[in-house]
């Protein structure tokens, strides 16, 4: 009977060592769906900050308008950096100017 016993007891050992198995896994589904849903909840915030920011939560749509606003970004750089550039040289002129004058008057 200890023989019979015996393979009871490892019979059931191996169940509740089935069983913690399933609980442990039957945990990790729940903590996974939890971050699931929220990931989910997140993503819908974000297409709806999308629509009203942007019009679309369409991705293509979005990188487009991605492309175009570095396109109008960088075109306001460069005429900004013309526009300073106009400025520098107006200004370095005035200050020659000023110095001709100077050494005019220094001459007299």
């Amino acid at each position: 009977m200890s023989k019979a016993g015996s393979d009871k007891t490892d019979e059931q050992k191996a169940i509740e060592k089935l069983q913690s198995r399933f609980d442990d896994l039957s945990h990790e589904r729940t903590r996974i769906e939890a971050r699931k849903e929220a990931a989910q909840k997140q993503l819908d915030e974000l297409r709806e900050r999308a629509k009203k920011q942007f019009g679309t939560d369409d991705v293509a749509e979005l990188e487009k308008q991605l492309v175009e606003m570095k396109k109008q970004n960088q075109d306001k750089r460069s005429r900004y950096e013309a526009s300073l550039d106009g400025i520098e040289t107006k200004l370095k002129k005035i200050e020659n100017q000023f110095e001709t004058s100077d050494s005019d008057k220094v001459e007299d």
